[in-house]
């Protein structure tokens, strides 16, 4: 997405920007003044800033959900109130307060059935609310006499989040087809697995 050149009322000259990070789906807003570069928003005009800002996101988030709607999973924006600069000059306290006060218009004008904010450290991170998309893979690992062994990946979306490992017993084709249609968390599959007689490790032994 190509810059954004905004002006306030005061006449200050903003750029606001949104930078791909590791991928597509992880989104760095970052805004900045044309003549002072990335200082603080302290003119008395931090509110008109954010009312921009954040009506920028809001139309940033629209055109991602119709360009990649089986991305929304993976969809993570970013946005820090504090840049670099500011770290010398504001104390932890003025850091925070800053935030809070992004955090809180943002969550004021963003839809909670439809997005969900959090923060890190000093970070506005937005999501998309949508339901997890879960999915297993399993993959046999080694055969002994004892039986098979098996890796299950548990990921939400592309992004793999943990796995468990069943050791020496081999796996009938209801047991693995039942694994790949799982939609719940982790530890519910390892309660299922284990109803089922079966000998579940957190790591390869």
């Amino acid at each position: 997405m190509p810059n954004i050149n905004f002006t306030t009322s005061k006449g200050t000259k903003y750029i606001l920007s949104f930078n791909q990070l590791d991928t597509p789906e992880n989104i760095e807003v970052i805004f900045k003044t044309k003549d002072q570069g990335y200082e603080a928003t302290n003119k008395g005009e931090v509110f008109e800033v954010m009312q921009i800002i954040t009506g920028k996101v809001k139309q940033f988030l629209e055109k991602f959900k119709e360009k990649y709607p089986k991305k929304l999973n993976d969809f993570e924006l970013y946005i820090n109130p504090i840049s670099e600069d500011d770290e010398g000059e504001l104390g932890e306290t003025e850091e925070n307060q800053r935030t809070k006060l992004y955090l809180r218009y943002i969550n004021k004008n963003l839809n909670p059935e439809e997005y969900r904010v959090d923060t890190i450290d000093s970070i506005i991170a937005i999501y998309y609310n949508t339901p997890p998309d879960i999915n297993y893979k399993i993959f046999q690992t080694g055969k002994s006499p004892e039986g098979a062994s098996y890796r299950i990946d548990y990921n939400k979306g592309s992004k793999f989040i943990d796995d468990i490992w069943v050791m020496k017993q081999d796996l009938d084709k209801n047991t693995i087809n039942f694994i790949k249609n799982y939609k719940n968390d982790i530890e519910s599959l390892k309660q299922e697995l284990t109803s089922k007689g079966l000998k579940i490790s957190n790591t390869f032994i």
